[in-house]
């Protein structure tokens, strides 16, 4: 053999007979579907928090709606400055009557969370009872603030 016919280093008979690595599509697919699957469940989660703190940000600070909403509609809508300002007037003063009709709503809300509560603990036993009270004492202290005092005139 001269170095003309010499086979190329590496290219042995003995390598060529090897058959080539098997491929791993499977383990490819199979990877790229945990991480799709990863990314649809931390999205997910993500936009439920933020929908769930915008929404108790309205519950809670029922004040700052009118602004939130006026600039969101600003964009969506494509609003001019002066149409801005007029609908944040509306949203405030529809806000205040909304608010006066959850002054009055609100007491009958809470006795009939107050009947629930007591009714529901009544099936229970002392342990279930008392987490079903704290249950409901926290659901209520996050969804059901207290109503902001009337504004002084």
């Amino acid at each position: 053999m001269n170095a003309e016919t010499a086979p190329p280093p590496g290219n042995s008979a003995a390598s060529a007979a090897l058959p080539p690595p098997p491929r791993r599509r499977w383990l490819t697919l199979l990877l790229a579907g945990v991480l799709f699957a990863s990314g649809v469940v931390v999205g997910g989660a993500g936009a439920l928090w933020t929908v769930r703190q915008r929404a108790l940000q309205l519950v809670r600070h029922p004040d700052h709606a009118p602004q939130q909403i006026s600039a969101r509609l600003q964009k969506r809508l494509g609003l001019s400055d002066e149409q801005t300002v007029r609908v944040r007037e509306v949203l405030k003063r529809r806000q205040g009557e909304l608010l006066k009709i959850r002054r009055q709503a609100q007491p009958q809300v809470e006795r009939q969370l107050d009947l629930l509560q007591a009714e529901v603990a009544a099936e229970l036993d002392e342990q279930q009872a008392e987490r079903w009270r704290a249950d409901l004492a926290r659901l209520r202290g996050l969804w059901l603030p207290p109503v902001p005092p009337d504004p002084v005139p």
